[in-house]
């Protein structure tokens, strides 16, 4: 299994530069260098999930996995970028606002929370050959209403064991499965 710092390597091969450098240097960004977010599941799922599948991330945040579905039929990010310690004037003036967030050629973004999402877009997400990811999302409501309203949902949280729902052939569900709780175990973020 890859390190951290080796998926990261391989992520950031796939990003071109002037859009890192309009993301990655934004006044409030939550992410670095050394941290693109917790990438390895999404690396993980990118290999083996079938090109032919959409993938809807919830809580995307930055959003610079989106790279790893570029081949697939879609990527979809759901996320408020809000920093919560930001000036008011900044988020008003646009600074924290998603056109700052990464995009590859498949990519849509939507700036909503993840229950405002699924509650006025959830067609989308039943789409067949659709997967919504729930990848290191802190608000345990959010990510159990998505749990409930979906019929095809990955939840990856490091202190629980990974949740897969899906209509995915039953050999591919299981090896997804299956890597994600060796990573899981491994804990190989920092």
């Amino acid at each position: 299994m890859k390190t951290y710092e080796e998926t990261l390597k391989s992520l950031r091969a796939e990003i071109p530069d002037e859009q890192y450098v309009r993301v990655m240097y934004q006044t409030y960004c939550e992410i670095n260098p050394d941290f693109l977010g917790f990438i390895q599941p999404y690396e993980i799922v990118s290999e083996m999930l079938p090109k032919e599948w959409t993938v809807i991330d919830l809580g995307c945040n930055a959003a610079a996995q989106c790279f790893f579905f570029s081949e697939h039929a879609g990527y979809v990010g759901v996320d408020l970028l809000r920093n919560k310690e930001a000036d008011p004037e900044d988020i008003m003036s646009g600074i924290c606002d998603s056109t700052l967030r990464f995009e590859s050629g498949n990519t849509t973004h939507y700036e909503l929370d993840i229950k405002s999402f699924l509650t006025e877009h959830g067609d989308i997400t039943e789409k067949p050959k659709t997967l919504a990811l729930c990848v290191h999302v802190p608000d345990n409501e959010a990510a159990a209403f998505a749990d409930e309203k979906l019929s095809n949902i990955l939840i990856y949280d490091p202190e629980e064991p990974v949740r897969l729902k899906t209509t995915l052939d039953e050999k591919t569900a299981e090896s997804i499965r299956k890597r994600l709780e060796e990573l899981r175990k491994k804990t190989l973020y920092r």
